[in-house]
């Protein structure tokens, strides 16, 4: 038996942290999302390294080429039909990614100099919602939460820091496949989904367990079931003072919930 058609309401939003406001540095992070006739969601997060000089390049530029390259994915005859085959598809679409990247390194370079692909460094959430599974790779910190059709949340990945709380890998690393995490579900009883970069994880999760925190994603996810919700509702939220009180980094949240 098909499922149905579902359509999904989607707010997302990126917002700079006080810390690059003080420094002068915009936001680094970035956000796509699409929704296909078929109900298919494709939703992507990246947070560009504060270290790398075109990062908010990096980040943009990966968000779209994902999404991109998961159409051109999805539109082939052949789609994947169980976990190894997604785990072949994810693959596919990081490496476009990363070509992308390095393609985008060769141009901002010119032909008289190379300018390090590391200056485009990015973590990349990437998550493939059709109407029979949920299928997500990430790289890097950051998190993606589900929410059931009984309210019980689970976060599907978890923030990937390396050796040191402040460090994470990203898709520009010579070894990026290795640290890709993946995860394919039924679609069955999933109700919501929401993605968030490394400036919200404290807020979001307890990093311990890696449980997701209801206080914070209910209010949330009800927000964007409200068909008058608009995204800047989202971004005042995310620059309010209690946000930025707990966290100074930019910060992204990508929800949607059935309509």
């Amino acid at each position: 038996m098909i499922p149905p058609t579902s359509l999904w309401r989607i707010l997302g939003a990126s917002v700079r942290g006080t810390s690059h406001y003080k420094s002068g540095r915009g936001c680094d992070d970035a956000h796509a999302y699409r929704q296909q006739e078929n109900g298919t969601l494709l939703i992507a997060v990246a947070d560009g390294a504060g270290s790398a000089t075109h990062s908010a390049k990096g980040a943009s530029k990966a968000v779209q080429t994902a999404l991109h390259a998961a159409e051109t994915m999805l539109a082939q005859q052949i789609k994947p039909e169980d976990e190894e085959q997604w785990r072949v598809a994810l693959n596919w679409i990081l490496m476009t990614v990363r070509a992308r990247l390095v393609e985008l390194a060769s141009d901002a370079a010119g032909s008289s100099s190379t300018l390090p692909l590391r200056e485009f460094a990015t973590t990349l959430l990437l998550a493939i919602v059709t109407p029979h599974e949920i299928a997500v790779v990430q790289i890097g910190d950051g998190a993606v939460v589900i929410q059931y059709e009984d309210g019980t949340l689970q976060s599907v990945t978890q923030p990937d820091h390396g050796e040191y709380i402040n460090e994470t890998n990203f898709i520009t690393d010579p070894n990026y496949l290795n640290h890709a995490q993946y995860t394919i579900l039924p679609h069955r009883g999933i109700q919501g989904i929401a993605l968030l970069t490394d400036g919200l994880q404290m807020l979001g999760l307890d990093l311990t367990t890696n449980t997701p925190h209801k206080p914070f994603f209910a209010p949330l996810f009800r927000l964007a079931a409200k068909p008058d919700t608009i995204e800047k509702q989202l971004a005042d939220f995310l620059e309010s003072d209690r946000v930025c009180a707990r966290t100074d980094d930019d910060k992204t949240l990508v929800l949607a919930v059935h309509a």
